[in-house]
C-alpha cells in the first residue's frame, strides 16, 4: 500500500488542527488564580521611608486579594468564564494565562509569567461584550535581582 505525500500532508494539517483545538479547550478549562484588584493609598510609615517626592513615586498602590475570600463578587463565575473563553479562543493572544485579575466590572487583565518573560492583556467590557484592549510583554532575561 502506497501512501502519497498528499495523503501525509493532509493527515499532518488535521492533527495540528486537532491539538490546536484541544489546547484551546484545555485553556479555557484549566485552573488559573483569580484576583479582586483594589486600589488604596500607601500607608503613611511606608510613604515616609520611601521619599515620595523626591523618586516621583505614585501614593496610590494596587492590592489584589483572592477572589474567592473577596467580601463583594463584582463579577460572577459565568461572567469569569465568558471573558476565559474570549480569551482562549482570541487568535492576538496567548491562550495559557496564569491569572486573571478584576479591576472593574467592566475592566479584567490576564497575567502570564515564566522564567523568561511577563505578559500582560487588559479586556474591557463594551455593549456587554469582552473586548482585548492592549497587551504587553516584558523580557525577564536581562532583569537583574537584588538578594
Amino acid at each position: 500500500m502506497k501512501i502519497s505525500g498528499q495523503r501525509i500532508a493532509w493527515v499532518l494539517v488535521l492533527l495540528g488542527l486537532a491539538a490546536l483545538f484541544a489546547m484551546k479547550l484545555y485553556a479555557q478549562r484549566r485552573h488559573i488564580e483569580i484576583y479582586l484588584s483594589r486600589s488604596a493609598q500607601m500607608p503613611v510609615e511606608l510613604a515616609t521611608r520611601l521619599h515620595m517626592d523626591e523618586h516621583r513615586i505614585d501614593p496610590v498602590i494596587r492590592i489584589e486579594s483572592p477572589y474567592e475570600s473577596a467580601e463583594d463578587k463584582i463579577i460572577s463565575m459565568e461572567e469569569v468564564a465568558k471573558i476565559r473563553s474570549r480569551f482562549a479562543w482570541s487568535k492576538s493572544t496567548p491562550i495559557l494565562v496564569d491569572a486573571l485579575i478584576i479591576h472593574s466590572t467592566n475592566r479584567v487583565s490576564t497575567r502570564r509569567t515564566t522564567s523568561r518573560f511577563l505578559e500582560e492583556c487588559e479586556l474591557v467590557k463594551e455593549n456587554d461584550e469582552w473586548l482585548i484592549k492592549s497587551g504587553t510583554r516584558t523580557d525577564l532575561t536581562n532583569v537583574t535581582t537584588i538578594k
